[in-house]
């Protein structure tokens, strides 16, 4: 998850904000103290990306140039601020 949210150009709280999944939740996943993740929780961290649950669990991630084309601008759930920097870096 890290890696994606890093090519993906966000911040955690960003990702928190855009994914619906709360930020020390999201902290504890990257940290790897969690490691027992619901599907729904799984299935809301690969919809950020825009992608399929498989490829979530690929070996190889996709290009920060992929990243960019599946993550479309959509309206965020707690937030307007982290929103407008993920189309800014997508637009880049």
């Amino acid at each position: 998850m890290k890696d994606l949210r890093l090519k993906a150009g966000l911040t955690q709280e960003q990702f928190s904000e855009i994914s619906g999944i709360s930020y020390k939740y999201a902290q504890s996943i990257e940290a790897g103290r969690i490691s027992n993740l619901r599907l729904k929780t799984i299935y809301k961290i690969a919809s950020t990306f825009r992608l399929e649950i498989y490829q979530f669990f690929s070996p190889k991630l996709p290009s920060v140039k992929a990243l960019k084309k599946v993550i479309p601008p959509h309206k965020p759930r707690h937030g307007v601020k982290a929103q407008k920097t993920l189309n800014r870096r997508i637009s880049k």
